[in-house]
């Protein structure tokens, strides 16, 4: 029978892993690591991420600000265990501000000012040039925001506090309003957006709108169902506010809510992340992409593209802050905290852009499709040869994965596992163990200089359904890439119909 040429993917609608690798579309994969998904539908591995210098013994935690100077210069302001401090990206040193742990800053006045749950201490403002000065009327609080030249501190008990008018040392225990306090719900985060405030609780959405005078102000409900998970679930890009809840990402878009990742499951477990934890989940803007890092996995949404990745690190990134000066290049640089004390409690950074002489970052780029039955579930097929059309700098691994249906097991193969084993993996006495084929090449890339290639590995394979995965490992920069994949194609046919009942 005469064999035919076909396409596999192009991967232009990204990852899927909520459906079965069968069901999934053909422009879908079931796996899809360290690879950004391009405007032109293309495949290129991702930039790499990188760790700065700290001073010996300090821990990186919690981003809680930034101020960028009239140089351009970006201070980066953290707390640790039981201080604030502040980084400047410019020496790459860190002093400590005050001898209390800040829970979040707002830039008013040219200053930073710093609010606290600290009942022992006082919140007050930073500047480089002058240092912290206390407020000793600055309400204690876990949110901070200006709106209409006042500022609002809000409570995790849902009371909300407001300066006096353009004064932000000025304040009256009288001056408050609540966001539906009583609900046993936390107040997690405020934010002046589209002239009003947005009140983000555990369960529920409020703003706050005021014409004159915020005592007159009104608080009404915009979501009673969906609120976000902690006070770094919250980002906003291009006036849409992005929420991550109950392990579901939301846009919302003139108030109307949007779930964006019905085809993605944040599938990372809770057993993976380190004892010592700031928080188990973030929402960032990443270039163009909105980096949702769910445990220990950075899962990417392509703002442009609206198709999810996933990128997998050694680095503890908790979520990202924008410089606002672009390297000499020309690029956006990046900077994250660590989620955990327990990596190092790192300052990381990230640059938009494949470059040697930033930082390098270790890691798998990986994509594998979904399982192909080529529309013809009940005929096996021959598979002659298949290829990859690509550019790439280092060593490139294939592997095609046929589903196997029944195969035979030895007492051998069982003699490494127990019983608590096979129950847990769903083992039965008729398929104790899940046995999978592969067959597996490679090509040495090393040597093309990153011009674009088709390799074709010629491998002779009968099977009924099959998936396709091309792994690299690389480090990010120029000298080994990136990894671009433009297009796959196995050429295959029709033979014979499944023989048995169940196949």
């Amino acid at each position: 029978m005469v064999s035919t040429p076909v396409a596999i993917g192009p991967f232009t609608g990204g990852l899927n892993n909520y459906s079965d690798p069968a069901a999934i579309g053909d422009n879908e994969c079931a796996v899809l690591e360290n690879f950004d998904v391009d405007l032109d539908g293309t495949l290129v591995s991702r930039p790499p991420i990188f760790s700065l210098p700290i001073p010996s013994g300090d821990a990186v935690t919690n981003f809680v600000g930034t101020f960028t100077d009239i140089n351009g210069v970006l201070y980066i302001i953290y707390a640790n265990a039981s201080q604030t401090k502040v980084y400047n990206t410019s020496t790459e040193t860190s002093s400590t501000i005050a001898a209390f742990v800040a829970t979040d800053t707002v830039v008013y006045q040219n200053k930073v000012w710093i609010i606290t749950e600290d009942p022992a201490e006082d919140g007050g403002n930073w500047t480089p040039t002058d240092g912290f000065t206390a407020v000793a009327d600055l309400p204690k609080g876990v949110s901070v925001t200006v709106y209409k030249e006042r500022m609002f501190v809000a409570t995790e008990n849902s009371r909300v506090y407001f300066s006096s008018p353009a004064d932000p040392t000025s304040w009256s225990s009288s001056d408050f309003f609540d966001a539906r306090s009583g609900d046993s719900q936390r107040l997690v985060k405020i934010t002046a957006f589209s002239g009003q405030i947005v009140i983000f609780k555990t369960e529920s959405t409020y703003i706050f709108a005021y014409d004159a005078n915020p005592s007159r102000g009104n608080v009404q409900e915009v979501s009673v169902s969906v609120g976000a998970d902690n006070d770094r679930c919250v980002a906003e890009q291009d006036g849409i506010i992005y929420v991550y809840h109950n392990q579901s990402v939301y846009a919302i878009n003139n108030w109307k809510w949007e779930r964006i990742n019905l085809k993605v499951v944040f599938d990372d477990p809770v057993g993976n992340l380190p004892s010592a934890y700031t928080r188990p989940y973030s929402l960032s803007i990443l270039g163009d992409r909105l980096c949702i890092r769910h445990h220990t996995k950075l899962f990417l949404f392509g703002l442009k593209t609206r198709v999810w990745t996933v990128w997998t690190t050694t680095h503890a990134p908790d979520f990202w802050v924008r410089a606002p000066e672009k390297d000499s290049e020309g690029r956006d640089v990046y900077y994250a905290g660590s989620y955990s004390y327990d990596i190092g409690g790192k300052i990381y950074r990230y640059t938009e852009g494949h470059d040697d002489t930033t930082g390098t970052e270790n890691f798998t780029a990986k994509v594998v499709s979904k399982m192909y039955d080529y529309q013809v579930p009940y005929s096996f097929k021959r598979l002659f040869w298949w290829g990859v059309d690509l550019t790439a700098m280092r060593r490139i691994d294939v592997t095609l994965l046929p589903q196997v249906h029944s195969s035979q097991v030895k007492w051998g193969d069982l003699a490494a596992k127990t019983w608590g084993e096979l129950k847990s993996a769903g083992a039965t006495w008729g398929r104790p163990l899940d046995v999978s084929l592969n067959v597996s090449d490679y090509m040495d890339a090393s040597y093309t200089s990153g011009t674009r290639l088709f390799v074709r590995f010629i491998k002779a394979l009968r099977f009924r359904k099959i998936q396709f995965q091309v792994t690299s490992v690389l480090d990010g920069g120029t000298r080994t890439g990136p990894l671009r994949i433009y297009s796959m194609v196995a050429n295959v046919s029709n033979r014979q119909l499944v023989p048995k009942k169940v196949n």
